[in-house]
């Protein structure tokens, strides 16, 4: 067992770096000017924490009185569970089979599962971090309004520890199985890509195949919700088991079947990550070994296609642009985690939301629209913002570099050219997330022209704001010693700092709207009130990072 230890000891030093973080923070001076950037963060985190409890706590007081408020912890799980399967998958198969270790591992006399038992537990500790800030303020917000026992307390801890392990282990046997057929072919990286999004695709086909076979309307299914006290957390739960055992192992605690709760889901965590260690053994090092070989066709180039190509050329700003699209789409973690996240988010969203009954997302915003149109609008440019900028393609334009970013230093091409076509690659793929967050609430949705219209043009220029503060985060400490392509986006943080930021900004925005809508001010006055700060913000931040680049770009080391 000594050498796990060791492995797993040197992965998580790697990965948490915290006592490399303490020792710069002790002996460089430049690393105390963060200090009143985090205290800032944080307080951007105030107004968002104040509106999610707000929202729990109002979900909370509208399904006490039927007995059925367990159901927001079974809902709160399976979202949560859902978004480790997804972004689990990537984050697996990059820690697994791209890590740069594994030319020093394989070499070594290391067991194929003492390999995947270190990095997979590194993983649960990032998706642990990861589930923690949406659902430990669900929980704790439902223990005080429940007045939960001593029990409820107890679990808390150790559910939630366990709550991304069986997703992230059938991620993981996933991942496993699907890189053993992908080295069997020369086309590998396509394979990833496409095989990734094939299982992204039949869990979202599932899901929606789950909605519609789930409920029922007749007298005997109504008497029976109302009947029985966790009725509405079955059926939310009804076919996804772990979430339904977690939320009443917490609701029920150590009495009724809370233990047998319990039991259950700590033993098919279990029996989850035994038959992973058992498929790492038959199917990782035939995955891994010969998996970054290459093959290229043999044909003959004539003197004068070199020349042509050698005399070409390109326009400078079209060719760093360029440059940006192939760094993102050659390599398959950078565009799964980039761009693939601005089409997951309005998916999620055609899931959860479209029905014609009462309490469906589509229901309520139609009854919206006929009350409040103004409130739609805007509620309509916060959904394309978030679909648009909080994908972590803007805040790791420098990182995904990693240790070729003296490239950009050395080419004859200006800081400033070089920052407006990384900036215009960011904005388009923000653009991309806002034009399928649009088609979702024109297509599933009906959402009229009239109110999309002005959400669109305040979320476009909104979005410039964003995309230039995500870059100036990136820009100020890149992280370019990553040693696979995931960190420089799933564990980097800037990409932590930058959604932090956005959304604070956001909920401020929000407030601040409400604020106006409270005093009647007309909304036609709020809209443009609205677009004329997005603006104001967009010019500076731009012009800043414009600015900035100048004077960092020379201080970054690769």
């Amino acid at each position: 067992m000594r050498p796990i230890w060791a492995l797993l000891r040197v992965d998580l030093k790697t990965a948490f770096s915290l006592s490399l973080l303490w020792r710069q923070f002790r002996m460089e001076k430049k690393y105390r000017r963060y200090l009143p950037l985090v205290g800032l963060l944080l307080l951007a985190l105030v107004p968002l924490l104040i509106s999610y409890l707000m929202l729990t706590e109002q979900a909370f007081r509208i399904l006490q009185p039927m007995g059925q408020e367990s159901a927001l912890l079974v809902l709160a799980v399976i979202v949560g569970q859902m978004l480790v399967f997804i972004l689990g998958l990537f984050y697996v198969i990059s820690a697994f089979y791209f890590s740069s270790d594994l030319d020093v591992l394989i070499p070594l006399p290391v067991k194929p599962h003492w390999i995947i038992l270190s990095k997979f537990t590194v993983i649960l500790a990032n998706e642990f971090i990861f589930l923690a800030p949406p659902l430990l303020p669900l929980f704790i917000m439902f223990g005080i309004l429940s007045h939960a026992s001593i029990s409820y307390w107890l679990l808390l801890t150790p559910i939630m520890l366990l709550l991304p392990v069986i997703p992230l282990s059938i991620s993981a046997l996933l991942a496993v199985g699907l890189m053993r057929l992908v080295n069997l072919s020369r086309k590998k990286d396509a394979l990833i890509i496409i095989g990734c999004l094939f299982l992204i695709v039949m869990q979202f086909f599932i899901q929606i195949r789950v909605r519609g076979n789930a409920g029922g309307d007749s007298s005997e299914a109504i008497l029976k919700f109302f009947s029985d006290r966790n009725s509405l957390m079955n059926i939310i739960g009804r076919n996804f088991p772990p979430a339904v055992w977690a939320s009443k192992a917490l609701a029920l605690g150590f009495s009724s079947s809370g233990p047998l709760n319990w039991l259950l889901l700590a033993g098919f965590s279990a029996l989850l990550f035994y038959g992973l260690v058992l498929l790492s053994k038959k199917m990782f090092y035939e995955g891994v070994i010969g998996l970054s070989e290459i093959t290229a066709k043999r044909r003959k180039i004539s003197s004068r296609e070199i020349e042509r190509k050698v005399l070409a050329g390109r326009h400078p700003g079209r060719a760093i642009f360029w440059r940006e699209v192939r760094l993102m789409n050659r390599t398959p973690m950078f565009l799964l985690n980039g761009i693939l996240a601005v089409i997951i988010i309005p998916a999620v969203i055609i899931i959860a939301g479209i029905g014609n009954q009462k309490g469906s997302l589509a229901f309520l915003l139609n009854w919206l629209t006929k009350s409040s149109p103004l409130a739609v609008t805007l509620i309509a440019a916060s959904f394309f913002l978030i679909s648009g900028c909080l994908n972590g393609t803007a805040s790791s334009t420098f990182s995904r570099e990693g240790r070729q970013f003296w490239i950009s230093k050395v080419i004859p091409v200006s800081w400033h050219r070089q920052i407006l076509a990384k900036f215009l690659h960011s904005y388009l793929v923000s653009l991309l997330g806002i034009t399928v967050a649009a088609l979702v609430l024109l297509i599933g949705f009906k959402l009229r022209l009239r109110l999309l219209g002005p959400a669109l043009i305040l979320a476009m220029v909104a979005s410039v704001f964003f995309t230039a503060v995500a870059m100036i985060i990136d820009l100020n400490r890149p992280l370019l010693n990553w040693t696979n392509p995931q960190r420089a986006i799933k564990q980097n943080l800037n990409v932590v700092i930058a959604m932090v930021a956005e959304l604070g900004v956001l909920a401020a925005l929000g407030f601040f709207s409400a604020f106006l809508i409270s005093k009647k001010i007309p909304a036609i006055l709020i809209y443009l009130l609205l677009l004329a700060v997005s603006l104001a913000l967009s010019v500076v931040s731009l012009s800043f990072l414009l600015r900035f680049a100048g004077k960092k770009y020379p201080e970054i080391e690769a």
